[in-house]
């Protein structure tokens, strides 16, 4: 049997083994009951390719029970011989069959201190929790200091360390530092915001610096009392490559719909969906994530 982007098509008693060109420094999973060892290229499958991720996706799929796996660079690769028509069907799936999808949530706390007139303190801690890493996915803790510059206009910079989770264990961490450059106004009844921020990332699982690009808008609309909807787009633009995957282009977006609630003077909720979207590099499909997100947030 072999599963290609999603679709999975069963070879008949005669199949006979055919050699197809993969990239070299594929992860592969070898299959102990066919005459040749069939090699399943886990990009096809997932868009995490080499990640602890995508080989637990890979070996949980159903009807597989992988012997080895094993990271192996060749320029070719055995897949079972089937009939042109079933053939074509596998090569040419359609994208959303080969996307990769997770399921989270996403608990964020923050503070906000003010530091005289026109300056003020951020403090931020999310937990996100996902099925793809049975359990805790990635734990972020950030502090941001920016500045009214004017009215409407405020730029700042900060620290965030991000640290991700496979199965309860770390699995690697970020520091990143950022400049902020924010601005803000209303249009009619609507407040709109917009920022840009400049990541520098340093990772543990390698030694270049990599840089990123992340514009954000967003809307917040009154409806009733102490209740807003909000809107935002956030993209991720990656600047460079480095030595631990980063490769320069159009990542990622987020997209967030919900509901605001004003509580207090001092304590306001925000929740909703949100829909993070990252694009597949390197033959490597999409990936979605669906995320039911929850924030908390303290002015003092």
């Amino acid at each position: 049997m072999w599963i290609a982007q999603g679709i999975r098509i069963i070879a008949p008693m005669d199949a006979q083994p055919a050699c197809l060109p993969l990239a070299e420094g594929s992860t592969l999973l070898r299959y102990p009951d066919c005459t040749e060892s069939t090699n399943v290229l886990q990009q096809v499958v997932t868009g995490r390719t080499g990640s602890d991720k995508s080989a637990r996706a890979l070996a949980q799929a159903p009807g597989i029970t992988p012997a080895t796996m094993a990271t192996t660079d060749i320029k070719g690769a055995c897949l079972m011989r089937y009939s042109p028509f079933v053939l074509s069907i596998a090569l040419v799936a359609t994208p959303a069959w080969a996307r990769d999808e997770d399921q989270q949530l996403w608990l964020k706390g923050a503070v906000s201190v003010g530091l005289g007139d026109r300056m003020k303190l951020d403090l931020d801690a999310e937990n996100r929790f996902g099925n793809d890493s049975n359990g805790l996915d990635e734990v972020e803790l950030g502090s941001m200091v920016t500045y009214a510059a004017a009215k409407g206009v405020a730029i700042g910079g900060g620290y965030v360390r991000s640290i991700d989770y496979m199965d309860g264990d770390v699995s690697r961490t970020e520091d990143r530092l950022r400049v902020h450059f924010g601005v803000s106004g209303t249009v009619g009844p609507a407040k709109l915001s917009g920022r840009v921020r400049l990541e520098h990332r340093q990772r543990s699982d390698g030694d270049d610096a990599g840089f990123r690009l992340r514009p954000q808008i967003k809307a917040t609309l009154p409806v009733d009392g102490p209740f807003s909807l909000v809107a935002s787009h956030e993209s991720f633009i990656l600047l460079n490559d480095t030595d631990w995957g980063q490769r320069s282009g159009y990542q990622r977006m987020r997209n967030f719909a919900g509901v605001a609630w004003r509580a207090s003077e001092r304590w306001s909720v925000e929740a909703g969906y949100m829909n993070q979207y990252d694009f597949g590099r390197n033959r490597a499909p999409d990936a979605m994530t669906n995320a039911l997100s929850v924030s908390v947030l303290l002015n003092l």
